[in-house]
Order: structure tokens, then sequence, then C-alpha cells
């Protein structure tokens, strides 16, 4: 990864935190608003870091809404489980079957939303009532949401659900949650950008034996 790549990495991050803010009442009261740009900033954030590579993305989210529509609900998270590490493992080495080779930062994507993919097929598994099974577009909603699209953290799609429905919006101490984080955050972004300047990742590149 280039000092570029850090910098428009953490540019994002810190987008995605104060965007958020935003996306709640009064700004925006719509639900389904709410959800729309929440998706539409978080495929934003993916094709920004990814390229092309985001269509890796959504092969993932389609291979699972395949098996929802094709596995019952007792096997989904075991079927889930080997089909969406056994993708991502294709993705980590799709450079040895001739596609090029996917940036440092979408790889922190994949592996999250492997994470988030096979979690909902465990919560359909758990789901007593057996009335959870998110749709294709439901599905694409949780994985692009801007909220830890790029690095986590991980959280149930029940509780996406509680932020897509909205009932929460004005509920939720959001501010104060964020301000009580906040205070040591540019002290770690500054010590990260210095990380990457003073000892970047791609040298290992030029390292002759």
């Amino acid at each position: 990864m280039s000092f570029y790549d850090d910098v428009l990495y953490l540019t994002l991050l810190v987008g995605s935190i104060v965007v958020g803010r935003f996306l709640r009442p009064p700004f925006v009261t719509s639900a389904s608003l709410r959800v729309w740009l929440s998706s539409a900033i978080g495929v934003a954030i993916v094709v920004a870091v990814s390229g092309a590579h985001a269509l890796h993305c959504v092969a993932a989210i389609a291979i699972q809404v395949a098996a929802n529509l094709l596995l019952p609900a007792r096997s989904l998270h075991a079927a889930s489980f080997a089909l969406q590490f056994s993708y991502l493992l294709f993705f980590r080495l799709c450079s040895y079957a001739g596609l090029p080779s996917p940036p440092p930062h979408t790889n922190a994507v994949m592996m999250i939303m492997t994470l988030k993919l096979i979690g909902v097929a465990l919560e359909v598994r758990e789901d007593e009532t057996r009335r959870l099974r998110p749709s294709a577009l439901d599905l694409f909603h949780y994985m692009f949401s801007h909220a830890g699209v790029l690095t986590g953290p991980y959280y149930k799609y029940r509780t996406y659900a509680d932020f897509a429905s909205g009932i929460y919006a004005n509920a939720a101490p959001c501010d104060s949650a964020v301000l009580a984080r906040i205070g040591r955050t540019p002290l770690y972004l500054v010590l990260f950008l210095a990380s990457g300047y003073l000892f970047p990742l791609d040298v290992r590149d030029h390292l002759v034996c």
C-alpha cells in the first residue's frame, strides 16, 4: 500500500463516521431513504478503494442469495461457511488464475463481508420463528451499509434491521457515544499515517534476494 492509499483509506473511514450523523433525524426521517443513502455511500466507498474488483463483493453476495434460495435453513449456515470461505480463498489466489490481484483494501472489505454473510446464515439457522429469511435486496443493503463496510466492526443482521427500520433513530445516544470514543482518534490517525510512510508495505515488492 502506498502513502496515498493510506490517506484515501483514512479519509473514507473518517468520512463514513461523519456522514452517519446526517443519516439520522432531523436530516433524514424516512427509513427507506436512510437505507438507500447508506448503501449508496457504501458502494461508493468500496468502488473508491477497489475499482472493478468490487465485483468480487457482488459475486459473494450472489453466492449467498443462491444458497438462501436453494438450501434449507437447518443446513444454510454450514453451506454458507464452506461457500464463502471457498470464494474468499479464490479471491486471495485469483492472480494464479490469471486475474489481476485485488488491492489491499479490498481484502479488508471482503473479509468483513464474508463474516457478515456467514453470520446471516447462522441467524437464519437460529431463528426459532422461522421468519428470518433476508431477500437479495436485504443482503445487498446489509453488505454495503456505509457503517463498517471497510473494516467493521461486525454487527448482526438484526442490528442492521433495527437501523434500517429507524425505530431507535431518536432514542439512541449516538452523539455522546461517538464523542466518548473519539478522544484518542487523532493520535491513532497520526501514528497510522506515520507508520505507513516510514515503513511502507510495498517495499517488499522491491526486495532482491
